[in-house]
This record gives structure tokens, sequence and C-alpha cells, in this order.
């Protein structure tokens, strides 16, 4: 995966180079310790690599999903908010699950998020009406990524 994600960055800052800017720089081994949670190994790899986008740059981060990559703290705070959510009913039993882990956003309040479980990639709807799986791996939510890059 370190390999793609290299080459994903020289693809970035050729046809991206605004985004390239606002990508944050990877978090360190110390930086992980200091979440108390575990993270999926997948993630953990992304975040090492840019630890999402500054949250002042509303750019696209996925130019075929159009969302932006969301830095760890905002993704935990994001997932705690949401399993309270649905603790409390104020969110369906069917659009939410506990297991999921978002790490890109629209913008709008929906969400990629990878399953904790089975490693799949489920888009989360607040509406419910598109909340469903996307991808079978994060690997191929990051070939789809890497595509949509060499397609610019």
């Amino acid at each position: 995966m370190k390999p793609m994600l290299n080459d994903l960055m020289k693809l970035i800052k050729d046809k991206r180079p605004d985004l390239a800017e606002a990508l944050l720089p990877g978090l360190s081994i110390k930086d992980f310790e200091g979440f108390n949670t575990d993270i999926p190994a997948d993630l953990r790899v992304l975040w090492a690599w840019c630890n999402g986008q500054s949250q002042s740059f509303y750019g696209n981060f996925h130019s075929k999903t159009n969302e932006m990559l969301m830095p760890l703290e905002v993704s935990l705070e994001v997932r705690e908010e949401l399993n309270e959510l649905q603790e409390s009913g104020d969110i369906p039993p069917d659009n939410w699950n506990y297991d999921w882990f978002p790490f890109t956003e629209n913008g709008g309040g929906n969400y990629m998020c990878l399953s904790q479980k089975t490693s799949e990639i489920f888009y989360y709807d607040k509406y419910g009406a598109s909340t469903g799986q996307k991808f079978g791996s994060f690997d191929s939510w990051l070939k789809d990524l890497y595509d949509g890059y060499e397609a610019l």
C-alpha cells in the first residue's frame, strides 16, 4: 500500500498542487499512541502517510466521490458523535454501524467509512438514502482514488 500512496502523492503534486499544499503531514507512531482507541491498520497507514487535509481547504481529495480526507482527530470526533446519536435513537440502527470508522467526508454530514470487522468501505448517508457498501476493501477504494488522479 505504501508504494501506491507514494505514487499517489506524485500524482496529486502534479495534477492538484493546491490540494498537495493543503494535505497535512502524516502521523508518527507516537502521535497514534496519543489516541486511546484502536485504529484499523489500513487507516493507520493512510494517516501515517497524510493526516487528512486542512479543514480550511474545501477542495476534494477523492476526485470520483467528491470527498475530503479527514484528519484522524476529526474522524474520532465524528465517530463518537454518530455512535452517541445511534445510542440515543436519533440514527436508525440500519443507517449507522458502531463498527464503522469514517475517514472521508463530503462536507454535508455524509462519510466514507471502513468496517473494522470486514475491511469493506461503506458510505454513511445521514438521510439513509444511499447508505451501504461502496467498495469491497480498502485496497479497492485506494485503487479507485488512484485511478481518478491518473485520469485527470
